[in-house]
């Protein structure tokens, strides 16, 4: 079962025009599809993909709030309960303290209710820091706009919204960016293995169906990314992210001093590729029900794919940002536990019992602990050497 995602990427500053079709009788995602594929040839998976979640009519995302939680197509951290957003607001008070960061900038923010579960937990515990606190959401979907905002009424001062990193507008110089499962849903690119040579999946229209075709790669940072990854075994399939170090990039420029915390499905490198891993981790959700035929009912379904952290990390550290946290969200959130535990066992946290059992759901490892990965970047920072070994970067 996935637990996903955001609304976060156009991944997330990249643009693309969106077709229109001729007769508005019949407009809808999949004559979109098939009008583009007639006019410029096959689309590459990630152009697919980009379409299928992100359109801004048809896409996936456009759906609002119905795709999270139990009527929905799949559960998140968010949707067990407040403890989440409590255990990271924690985080976020303890890195206030020590440097002052008081602007938070969260990326994909889906319906709005992580943000809201740490401005409840903040105004609350550390009402002193809510007094100061900004939160910013980046979210290139009106539609999802306008869910956070109801969302996140009872905080509406603290609330400002941007289209893209690029149009964000900081107020102060040192800040936390923080996205919960946003790169997984980051548009990917096929590849696949054939005849003892890599090639690129990309999507035909024929005989009324969409199909797979398989092309010679031209893309010079796919043939980079394969000729490094090397040889494998015929018909092995995996992914691999384009976007993800120009998003980087415009991240860095949105704070002097600020960390980045990054919590994920994914692997290091080496789990990630590994050769048993034969069809890669692309998989798509609906109902709770996973299934691995992307080319089904485009924009009625989640589509999404695994993190290598290990390249995030890398285009992390390429704009100056320094890898200082890498592990699962089991020892992560049990670390920033900590002080919330001790309140447990005081008697000053309200109804206990329940914010027990979601904590066990968020940490036990044959849930939700093991499946998800946090990463912590800090601009202009020295690095983590232990995390840079966990992250196979030494």
């Amino acid at each position: 079962m996935m637990m996903n995602h955001s609304s976060g990427a156009d991944s997330a500053d990249v643009k693309h025009s969106y077709p229109l079709s001729s007769n508005p009788a019949t407009l809808s995602l999949n004559s979109l599809l098939v009008e583009e594929i007639s006019a410029l040839g096959p689309l590459s998976f990630d152009r697919w993909m980009q379409h299928c979640l992100y359109h801004p009519e048809f896409g996936y995302y456009t759906k609002g709030a119905q795709n999270v939680g139990k009527y929905g197509d799949f559960f998140t951290s968010v949707s067990v309960g407040s403890c989440f957003g409590s255990i990271l607001a924690e985080r976020i008070a303890k890195y206030n303290q020590h440097t002052g960061a008081n602007e938070i900038l969260e990326i994909g923010a889906n319906t709005g209710q992580l943000a809201c579960d740490i401005l409840d937990h903040l105004h609350s515990h550390y009402p002193d820091i809510y007094s100061e606190i900004r939160y910013n959401l980046c979210e290139p979907l009106h539609v999802m706009q306008e869910v956070q905002l109801k969302t996140l009424s009872l905080h509406q001062p603290k609330i400002s919204h941007c289209n893209s990193l690029a149009d964000f507008k900081s107020t102060s110089s040192n800040g936390i960016i923080l996205s919960n499962e946003l790169f997984d849903a980051f548009p990917v690119k096929l590849i696949i293995r054939k005849e003892q040579q890599w090639l690129e999946r990309c999507v035909d229209y024929k005989e009324s169906q969409f199909q797979w075709l398989d092309q010679a790669i031209t893309s010079p940072k796919l043939a980079e990314f394969v000729d490094e990854l090397g040889d494998y075994p015929e018909d092995y399939q995996t992914e691999y992210r384009p976007g993800l170090a120009s998003f980087v990039e415009l991240s860095a420029r949105c704070f002097e001093h600020a960390l980045s915390i990054t919590i994920d499905y994914g692997y290091p490198k080496s789990t990630f590729y590994d050769i048993s891993r034969k069809s890669g981790t692309l998989r798509c959700f609906t109902n709770h029900h996973a299934d691995e035929s992307p080319l089904e009912t485009p924009g009625q379904k989640d589509i999404s794919a695994h993190v290598d952290f290990t390249q995030l990390a890398q285009d992390f550290t390429a704009a100056h940002f320094s890898p200082q946290y890498f592990d699962s969200q089991t020892r992560y959130l049990i670390q920033h536990a900590t002080p919330l535990l001790k309140k447990i066992e005081e008697g000053k946290i309200q109804e206990a019992a329940k914010w027990i059992r979601q904590f066990q759901t968020l940490t036990h490892p044959s849930m939700m602990g093991q499946q998800f990965n946090v990463l912590e970047c800090e601009l202009n920072q020295p690095a983590n050497q232990q995390a840079l070994r966990q992250l196979e970067i030494l």
